[in-house]
């Protein structure tokens, strides 16, 4: 063979070498691509309470927890309270539907009284097909104060974070960890992300019964962050009795399910829970605004200043509050005091979002003949009037903070707050009500039927319900109000505000 064939030769088997190794690499690769980053088996979106109200097996689970004194779920209430302590939020609630809708699920935001401030808690609807009806369980995300601001500001968790699992009875009067399990059953919480570049999921951490598998996120876009899903199994022996239900009872580290090394090869076909971290972020921006009014130092010192007063002055005393520059607030005092009412002059000065007023425990009266009324019991709760001086402050605002009107006010009863919760509703109601005599009249009507009647012998916490009660029902042209009461939670020293929770 000559120099020039064998060089020939030589170069076609480099190149043959070469195209192999590559179809080889590309064909390896391609395995590895399809082992770690599979089309998601998770769908999801946000439904509105009119949407899901259609689902009658949901809407009677969630009818248990509505209490004596609250409203049916077909009213403008967002929430319902259990007897042991829960507020759920149902306003909007996270559907998902997992393996072709062969499973769904309904999560929604709720919130048990003293619970502490970083943690997400959700209830859990799951749909099992052979009942033809819904299981319940409570997700518990316990995160640092960091990863739940994090999360509320762009949807995502990250780091380390634990999870807790419990149980809701079906006659929904009992909630209680998963801890009664007869061993040796199993707990498998498996956390999967799913990149929003790619649409395709892998696990992020897993858990079984405590012994934890945390994998790296593999999502690298910055701004758009990943979504979490969290699958939940409860794996028994055929022996043991109730079937595959139950859970450690105490937090478990994020994630669970099997030995997972990214991919998503084991993914269970028969999932007893699927959900994902949801919270009413509208509450939490809420809950934000509040906490920075009540800890801004003009504000605050109005507040401390006025609380005081309640036991032994005998008139209304309250102050407004306008933004002069940015975080920092000026106060106007009312111009002129009575038992049961503040006013000012002007009646409002632009930019004035917030205000404070008391109601004393007892007071003396004018009438507007001049007659005094003394030793009056004034309301623990916003009367009418505050309601509408509310409405008339949101009319008077620039659109751009009317969501921010914040009205305070501190009683016997406690300290209380209301606020704007959709601000296109609050306007309607607020135009509405100042422009339509019948609009005025039927919330003058339906305030003296709801709230006034018979009231002489309610305790101030059931007068406190039926305002709140009036509050969250109350349409004006077939829409609800758009305000919510919120209560403060007051520390030991009496005046530092610690919380704001919704009633």
């Amino acid at each position: 063979m000559s120099q020039k064939q064998k060089l020939l030769f030589l170069s076609l088997f480099l190149m043959i070498g070469l195209f192999f190794n590559a179809c080889l690499k590309d064909h390896v690769d391609d395995i590895s691509d399809e082992n770690n980053l599979k089309d998601s088996p998770f769908t999801s979106r946000i439904i509105s309470k009119n949407e899901y109200q259609q689902n009658k097996n949901l809407l009677s689970r969630l009818q248990f927890f509505t209490s004596e004194t609250d409203n049916k779920p077909n009213s403008d209430k967002d929430y319902y309270d259990v007897q042991n302590g829960i507020v759920v939020y149902t306003n909007e609630t996270q559907y998902i539907e997992y393996m072709d809708g062969n499973l769904h699920s309904y999560t929604f935001s709720m919130r048990r009284s003293n619970s502490a401030e970083n943690l997400i808690e959700n209830i859990v609807f799951t749909y099992v097909p052979s009942d033809d009806d819904y299981e319940a369980n409570i997700i518990t995300y316990h995160l640092s104060a960091g990863q739940k601001q994090v999360f509320i500001e762009t949807g995502h968790l990250t780091g380390n974070y634990t999870i807790s699992d419990e149980s809701i009875d079906l006659d929904f009067s009992v909630v209680a960890p998963k801890n009664s399990l007869p061993l040796p059953c199993t707990t498998n919480f498996t956390v999967y992300h799913l990149t929003p570049d790619t649409n395709e999921t892998f696990v992020y951490s897993s858990t079984t019964n405590g012994n934890v598998i945390q994998n790296q996120c593999q999502h690298t876009l910055t701004g758009d962050p990943c979504y979490e899903y969290l699958v939940v199994e409860y794996d028994c022996p055929d022996s043991s009795s109730g079937g595959p239900s139950g859970s450690t009872g105490n937090p478990t580290a994020g994630g669970g399910g099997g030995t997972n090394d990214g991919s998503n090869d084991d993914l269970p076909s028969d999932p007893d829970v699927v959900t994902q971290p949801f919270i009413d972020l509208n509450q939490e921006q809420i809950k934000q605004r509040l906490t920075d009014y009540s800890n801004d130092d003009t504000i605050k010192a109005k507040m401390i200043e006025y609380r005081a007063k309640i036991p032994t002055d005998r008139k209304e005393i309250g102050a407004r509050f306008r933004l002069i520059s940015d975080s920092v607030f000026g106060a106007r005092e009312a111009t002129t005091r009575n038992g049961a009412s503040v006013s000012y002059v002007p009646r409002y000065v632009t930019g004035e979002i917030v205000s404070v007023h008391i109601h004393v425990n007892e007071a003396d009266v004018e009438l507007d003949d001049g007659t005094i009324l003394e030793n009056q019991i004034p309301s623990p709760m916003y009367s009418q009037g505050d309601i509408l001086e509310f409405f008339e402050n949101i009319d008077d605002v620039a659109d751009e903070n009317k969501d921010k009107v914040t009205s305070i006010l501190i009683t016997r009863e406690g300290t209380f707050a209301l606020v704007v919760n959709d601000k296109d509703e609050a306007q309607n109601a607020a135009t509405s009500i100042k422009n339509s005599d019948s609009h005025y009249e039927v919330f003058l009507y339906t305030f003296r039927l709801l709230v006034l009647k018979d009231s002489q012998n309610l305790s101030d916490a059931d007068f406190v319900k039926r305002v709140v009660n009036f509050i969250n029902t109350h349409s004006v042209n077939g829409q609800s109000m758009g305000i919510s009461v919120y209560q403060a939670t007051i520390a030991d020293d009496g005046n530092t505000i610690t919380d704001w929770r919704k009633l």
